[in-house]
């Protein structure tokens, strides 16, 4: 007996099937179960497969996951930049829209240049080359021409004047004669040196092992920048003068020179214009008058006739170290000497400059006078003692006053006898060569000797000296009267308090008959005797009457003058820079070997505090970034202010770097974080 489908009507025996009828039906039955089924669960049945995805899938850069018939969906693959959107029409993919673009690298097919052997690694974004002697130039596999747009070079090793990179357009790839970008009008360039090509003469920086520069585009402006995270150093690319031989040291912060009889300038790397800014010069050795400090503009190194600081006054400002000026207006300023520390501010909206130092007075080699003067001065300047003898020889301060209420002493380091005489003297002293002790003319200055003589000082007697003993002197400027007193016996003008007291104004050795500002004096008759001057820098060993303060407890001295004449903070006074044009960089120029000097841009803390409202020429955190070469304000990206025109240049655009030899770099268009932030409003050269 045969028994179908169960639910069906059994079969009797009389009426028995065919059996290859039973299959069929056996058959049609289980597939209308199965579809059944399908309808039932929402998908295929069990023994039969249908059509309704799109599998997993890569399309011209487009990731693809598996999808639904009808639905759509896309992502640029890995390191590719745009957008994608596919559609399903199970089981084919179909494009919607597809902007998926590879990175940008250098393009090892893009190269030109006479025996052309270029290296690229670190997928093509590292260029490097074999052999040298030529320039081979290589461009991006993407332009672009639209945008504000960041990429940057990475130096892999010390590049000197080997490499030149920025923009191109593609002509110069068509005529294949460029052989780096910039040697005609089709780029805008930098070389490595500093140097730059079709840039309107810019002069930057130039590149080191590690050092990176940016090139930021704003295509709607068709301006150019280059940027550079600049520690401010000496430049020793931009050395000139006649035998130029320039060294540097301490990391480039320190200059000097080898031989000697000619003037060498060198600038530092970077250049300001806007801003109120400090920067400071030591140095490090006795410098005579063999030392130049101050500014210059881009113009004194153009030219190449400028042989120091202020030789021509639409160039630069300069102060030899002699005291002389050059372009400051015959100002004159005091001398300098080993170890002193020069401060220098600029206030660019009121174009004025000043010197600056903190404790200016000690004994002034340049202004010494007498027959045979031979002055030698040690201890940083404040002993002073003599060569030879049988003559006097006078030296004065470096600083002089005409006002206050002014403190300072001389300590005998030997016994003097009969052979020194201490005191004041005015400017004229020196003017007319003929004083040969203070006080032998009256109406130039006032004296007290060693032996208890005075002169001009209304013929008192003042104790002798004796090795060991302190004489401190006192002046009220406003009363015009003087007093001295010896440790040996400790009264003033020798006399008791009643009758001489600098804090009540009794008493006092008349000076109303000298005119002007007054500087401490000595005068020395042989090389036994030696002394030591204190103008404030350490404590006193007779206690200030008073009202009465160090010859320098209120600096620093700016300009060489009290605040109240010369304060930048204020203002007042300062040299006026306002017919030297442009950016200014810092710069000295040295005429010997042997006087090395040290510049800090803020990177360590300052000798002499900057004035209330100025900063440190690089900021106290050191390295900055400076556009073009010039800080913020000049040259910005983000404001748009100043850049590199390159309106003359028709686009696409692509980047392009020329090598002359071994000097590996790296490029960056946006695949990894940037060491130079973009400025606002900019991003990489990636994404298109």
């Amino acid at each position: 007996m045969w028994h179908g489908i169960r639910g069906t009507k059994m079969l009797s025996t009389s009426k028995i099937l065919n059996p290859s009828i039973a299959g069929i039906f056996l058959v049609a039955t289980i597939l209308l179960m199965q579809k059944s089924q399908a309808q039932s669960f929402g998908g295929p049945g069990l023994f039969l497969k249908q059509h309704s995805v799109c599998s997993t899938n890569t399309v011209s850069n487009c990731s693809l996951p598996k999808t639904a018939t009808g639905g759509s969906n896309g992502s640029c693959s890995s390191g590719y930049y745009g957008s994608c959107s596919y559609s399903c029409l199970s089981p084919t993919w179909t494009v919607v829209t597809n902007t998926c673009s590879p990175p940008t690298t250098w393009n090892p097919s893009d190269c030109y240049g006479p025996g052309t052997a270029n290296i690229f690694s670190n997928g093509n974004l590292t260029n490097d080359r074999s052999g040298g002697g030529n320039w081979i130039t290589t461009r991006t596999t993407m332009s672009r021409s639209t945008g504000k747009r960041h990429f940057e070079i990475t130096a892999n090793s010390n590049p000197g004047s080997n490499l030149i990179f920025g923009l191109m357009n593609g002509s110069t790839n068509v005529v294949s004669t460029l052989t780096y970008p910039g040697q005609d009008a089709t780029a805008v360039s930098y070389r490595t040196n500093g140097t730059t090509y079709n840039a309107g003469g810019l002069s930057l920086p130039p590149m080191s092992n590690g050092g990176v520069v940016a090139v930021e585009v704003d295509f709607s402006a068709m301006k150019m920048w280059f940027g550079q995270m600049v520690s401010s150093i000496w430049d020793i690319a931009h050395s000139y003068g006649g035998g130029t031989a320039t060294v540097l040291a301490n990391q480039n912060l320190q200059v000097s020179r080898t031989g000697g009889g000619n003037w060498v300038t060198t600038r530092a790397t970077t250049s300001k214009s806007v801003g109120k800014q400090h920067f400071e010069m030591t140095i490090n050795a006795v410098p005579g008058n063999n030392l130049v400090l101050g500014v210059v503009n881009m113009a004194a190194d153009v030219t190449g006739s400028l042989i120091y600081p202020g030789q021509t006054t639409s160039q630069g400002i300069g102060y030899n170290t002699n005291g002389t000026t050059y372009g400051a207006g015959g100002l004159s300023l005091n001398s300098l000497y080993n170890n002193d520390v020069v401060a220098v501010e600029i206030d660019f909206s009121a174009k004025k400059l000043w010197f600056g130092k903190t404790l200016l007075s000690i004994w002034d080699m340049a202004h010494t006078y007498g027959a045979g003067a031979v002055t030698m001065i040690s201890n940083q300047g404040f002993q002073i003692t003599r060569s030879g003898g049988g003559n006097w020889v006078t030296t004065r301060s470096t600083m002089s006053y005409s006002s206050g209420k002014k403190h300072f002493e001389l300590t005998m380091n030997a016994a003097p006898a009969n052979n020194l005489i201490l005191g004041l003297v005015n400017s004229s002293a020196d003017v007319n060569g003929s004083l040969i002790y203070p006080g032998q003319t009256s109406s130039q200055g006032v004296g007290y000797g060693s032996n208890g003589n005075t002169y001009g000082a209304g013929g008192i007697t003042m104790p002798s000296l004796s090795n060991g003993d302190v004489v401190a002197v006192e002046v009220d400027f406003s009363a015009k009267k003087l007093w001295w007193q010896s440790s040996s016996n400790g009264k003033w003008n020798n006399d008791v308090t009643a009758n001489q007291n600098p804090a009540t104004g009794t008493g006092g050795i008349d000076i109303s008959g000298i005119s002007g500002a007054l500087y401490a004096a000595i005068g020395v008759y042989d090389s036994s005797t030696i002394a030591t001057a204190n103008f404030g820098a350490s404590a006193f060993s007779i206690t200030p009457s008073s009202g009465f303060s160090g010859w320098d407890s209120s600096g620093p001295y700016w300009n060489s003058d009290i605040l109240a004449n010369q304060n930048p903070a204020t203002g007042t006074g300062g040299i006026d820079i306002s017919g030297i044009s442009g950016s200014l960089f810092p710069a000295s120029a040295v005429a010997t070997s042997g006087i090395p000097v040290t510049i800090n841009f803020g990177v360590s803390a300052f000798s002499v505090t900057p004035s209330s409202g100025f900063s440190a020429w690089d900021g106290t955190s050191g390295a900055k970034v400076y556009w073009n070469g010039q800080d913020v304000g000049a040259q910005n990206p983000a404001t748009g202010a100043g850049g590199v025109s390159i309106s003359g240049i028709s686009g696409p655009f692509y980047g392009a770097i020329g090598i002359y030899s071994g000097s590996p770099s790296t490029a960056n268009f946006g695949a990894s974080a940037f060491s130079i932030t973009p400025s606002s409003g900019f991003s990489g050269w990636d994404p298109p």
